[in-house]
């Protein structure tokens, strides 16, 4: 029996201490700076300021420049986007926000796999991300008992104390980011080249299509957040970024998406602007200059975006009736593909 108690003592023991220092790591980084998407002190700092936020996933930290949005519309925006961000994660970001900010616009960025992303299928990429950009111990035990799986309890453990370990080994090399400074406003540039489109052949030509499922959980959490726009008496706005000539010639479904929101659009009496409808699309963004890769914009496509972006707004808000700047689907604007294809 005596020995029976020593052991589960030890055993209580080393747990304990385990759990100590597992803590301690998650803390750490937690607290840090360390990682881009770590913007909670920021967020902080701009609360009370920001009227105009962007919400989406990597498209829309991509491609809109923070900077270049407050230049043009005279607002104080915040790009509160990150990558693989679920619609969940959007939402609570933007609740978060919304609750400490004069916030009267807000633009949420919706892509060709918005709709049709699985949470569980994919995994907790995304939700990382969002745990990871939150503030105050409750706040994140909130957000991962509400988001995470259980299966993927572990995987998390082993993510937030890794993360924690990495950052106490910056710390000690001098590396250690200690204001996130890499960021602007929550736009992230890309410091990394671009990967590069690929030629765009007659072979490829509506030789792809994508998913157009509407995931039960996305609709969800995006009528949630147009419903929690709309407490609030903020104005939305849809609005679909530019992706490649590749991807677009390669797809043959694109209007699937274009017509789901488009409708969305017109049941809650919002505005939606796909921006691969823009007539002089191809004269502002090129294949070859203006993407990262295939479907995400690069610095010179997000500053050309940025821009062209608020000159829509800015003729709309004045009244202007802008249709006449887009084509009015994808298979009106097909009849300009084979002027664009690439000869064999």
């Amino acid at each position: 029996m005596h020995n029976f108690k020593q052991a589960f003592k030890t055993t209580f023991c080393f747990l304990l201490t385990i759990a100590v220092i597992s803590f301690g790591l998650m803390e750490f980084y937690f607290r840090s700076t360390n990682y881009y998407y770590q913007d909670g002190d920021i967020r902080e700092e701009f609360a009370g300021t920001i009227d105009y936020a962007i919400s989406g996933a990597s498209h829309g930290m991509r491609a809109f420049n923070a900077e270049r949005i407050n230049e043009n519309l005279n607002v104080s925006s915040y790009n509160l986007c990150s990558s693989r961000m679920t619609m969940k994660g959007r939402y609570d970001i933007l609740k978060e926000e919304l609750a400490r900010n004069p916030i009267q616009t807000v633009v949420i960025e919706l892509s060709y796999d918005s709709m049709s992303r699985n949470r569980k299928e994919e995994g907790p990429e995304g939700d990382i991300y969002v745990l990871g950009r939150l503030n105050g111990i409750s706040n994140r035990l909130k957000f991962f008992f509400s988001s995470f799986y259980l299966s993927e309890y572990p995987n998390m453990y082993y993510d937030t104390v890794s993360r924690g370990c990495y950052g106490v080994i910056c710390m000690l090399t001098g590396k250690l980011q200690l204001q996130q400074a890499s960021t602007i406003r929550g736009y992230f540039p890309y410091s990394e080249p671009d990967q590069g489109v690929p030629e765009l052949t007659k072979e490829l030509y509506d030789s792809d299509t994508f998913d157009t499922t509407v995931n039960d959980y996305n609709e969800e959490y995006l009528n949630k957040t147009l419903d929690l726009c709309e407490e609030y008496g903020t104005k939305v706005i849809l609005v679909t970024t530019p992706l490649s000539e590749f991807t677009i010639y390669r797809c043959t479904n694109l209007d699937d998406f274009y017509h789901y929101y488009s409708d969305l659009a017109r049941e809650r009496n919002i505005e939606y602007y796909d921006f691969n409808l823009l007539k002089n699309k191809t004269e502002l963004f090129h294949d070859q200059g203006s993407f990262y890769d295939e479907a995400h914009l690069n610095n010179a496509g997000a500053e050309a975006f940025s821009n062209v972006f608020c000159d829509i707004m800015t003729k709309a808000d004045n009244g202007e009736d802008v249709s006449e700047y887009f084509y009015s689907s994808y298979q009106d604007r097909d009849e300009i593909r084979s002027a664009h294809l690439v000869s064999d």
